[in-house]
């Protein structure tokens, strides 16, 4: 039996091991729940971030403004 590392099982999840190592996973998974659940598990959280939407903060973006319209006020047209 072949220990997989996390690594291993994230790659496989991602579509990024190489084709020794998908197979192996594959294989084990047909005998071992548990790593068929560490799949699982991992498939679930990386579609989660793949529709995961970052909101900027609100304070942040205030300072953001306010330092634009700062500088835009010290410009002077002569």
């Amino acid at each position: 039996m072949h220990n997989f590392t996390s690594n291993d099982l994230l790659l496989y999840v991602l579509n990024e091991a190489n084709s020794d190592t998908i197979m192996a996973i594959e294989k084990a998974m047909k005998s071992n729940h548990q790593i068929k659940q560490e799949i699982k598990s991992l498939q679930l959280t990386v579609d989660e971030i793949n529709h995961f939407e970052m909101q900027p903060n609100d304070k942040i973006m205030d300072f953001i403004m306010e330092d634009l319209f700062e500088a835009e006020r010290n410009i002077v047209i002569v």
